[in-house]
């Protein structure tokens, strides 16, 4: 069984792993790409060459040069083993010049490569004579593939693309990797090459110089200058706030680089926060394309750098966490609704307040009306008269209490289960008085014209 001491040990370790393991993810930019101690070499020193003697592989600032054979010819390369598989993107000037095809099958890059027990699979990326091809290489013996003067890589690999060259000695180049794509932008003219990531080997990369066997002193020279390398991150870039701190999702963002191009975009999550992927060492500009629902976009553009480690620098040189923008919830259009709702109740309000003075004035004719009837007719009619009086006086006293409400009635809407509203109720005594005095009026009016 383990004792204390052991299982403290195993923690630190484990410890250490993780660390490790971070301080690669972290590495965003590689500085060092010009030491000699950065690479893996695979390479040789020849002493009685025609064409060239000395170290096969120079590094100089600046500069990676790799000087060819002559008769015996083989292949040389620099290695670099890498743990991150988040996308890697070299840029490089390829310099041909001094490039003699007589002697040079081509040179380019190894990437998403691994080396296990001395075999290399990968993909090998060539500027060869003509054109511009890729291969992958599948558990080639790497002992072989450096001294085997009679093979080239070609002959080791599988030719997954291929596309013509751009004709000039001078190549501004762009690689951009990630283990489901490669794209390769050569003077501006862009090559994407579609893998099969369910078969991804490995996050090694390196650079290559592959010759072929010839019988003369011709030299070939191929120069790889101005190199970088950059390995993205994936980095939480904007914050989104309401007034009093509060984190808001759903508000959407567009990254721009130097050039003005939109380069990342994305929305912000339930704490809001937005994370762009692949986030490459750089000045970009950020600004709020869509707000939060409820809230007022934000028009501010802000200007920020991702720095070599992966910090977000701001426009004052601060390093902060992330952009923050605050948005201020919408007050304008609730405000307008209140206001509007207040005068549709205060005209409402209007309505039954003329309703009531236009009956009560109604009432009184009828009531005058129904009296000099009352004088002209008999007992009978005069009964009648008394009683549409009293239908009157009824219906002056319900006009008069418009709004009061039976607090003991069940008499609720079927639709809402409520009690009718105030102004509802008034409407609908006033609409009974009106039919009570009317009915009151016909009633007397047919009286006389029977008793005539």
């Amino acid at each position: 069984m383990l004792n204390k001491k052991s299982i403290i040990a195993t923690i630190i370790v484990a410890l250490i792993m993780i660390i490790c393991q971070v301080s690669v993810k972290a590495s965003f930019e590689i500085e060092e790409i010009f030491n000699a101690n950065f690479w893996e070499w695979h390479t040789r020193t020849t002493t009685n060459d025609r064409a060239y003697n000395g170290n096969h592989i120079k590094i100089e600032p600046q500069v990676i040069t790799f000087f060819g054979y002559d008769k015996i010819s083989y292949k040389d390369f620099l290695y670099r083993k890498f743990e991150d598989e988040n996308q890697k993107t070299f840029t490089i000037r390829v310099n041909e010049k001094e490039a003699n095809y007589h002697t040079l099958e081509g040179a380019g890059f190894i990437v998403n490569s691994s080396i296990k027990n001395n075999k290399i699979t990968g993909y090998v990326i060539l500027y060869t004579q003509k054109q511009l091809c890729t291969y992958r290489l599948d558990n080639v013996d790497v002992q072989q593939l450096k001294t085997t003067p009679s093979k080239k890589i070609s002959d080791y690999g599988t030719l997954i693309n291929a596309v013509d060259k751009v004709q000039s000695d001078i190549h501004d180049v762009v690689l951009e990797v990630t283990p489901r794509k490669i794209v390769i932008t050569d003077n501006n003219n862009v090559t994407k090459i579609e893998l099969d990531h369910t078969k991804h080997p490995g996050n090694d990369f390196g650079l290559i110089s592959s010759y072929v066997q010839h019988d003369c002193e011709r030299l070939s020279k191929i120069r790889f200058e101005r190199l970088s390398i950059k390995i993205a991150k994936d980095i939480p870039i904007a914050s989104t706030v309401d007034e009093e701190g509060n984190k808001i999702a759903k508000a959407k963002y567009k990254v721009f680089d130097s050039t003005g191009k939109i380069v990342y975009s994305g929305t912000t999550d339930g704490n809001g926060i937005y994370t762009a992927t692949n986030v490459v060492q750089g000045e970009y500009t950020i600004k709020q394309v869509i707000p939060p629902s409820g809230y007022e976009k934000n028009d501010e553009e802000k200007k920020f750098t991702i720095d070599k480690n992966g910090n977000i620098i701001n426009e004052s040189g601060e390093k902060v966490e992330t952009i923050e923008f605050v948005n201020k919830k919408k007050e304008m259009q609730d405000s307008s609704n209140e206001n509007n709702s207040n005068n549709q109740d205060n005209n409402a309000n209007n309505n039954n307040n003329n309703n009531s003075n236009n009956s009560n004035t109604d009432n009184n004719n009828s009531s005058n009306n129904n009296t000099n009837n009352s004088n002209n007719s008999n007992n009978n009619n005069a009964n009648n008269s008394n009683n549409n009086s009293n239908l009157n006086n009824n219906s002056n006293d319900n006009t008069k209490t418009p709004n009061k409400v039976d607090k003991t009635s069940n008499n609720k809407d079927t639709a809402t289960g409520k009690l009718p509203q105030t102004g509802e109720n008034s409407h609908t005594m006033l609409v009974l008085a009106i039919i009570s005095t009317f009915m009151g009026i016909a009633i007397i009016s047919y009286k006389k014209y029977i008793t005539a």
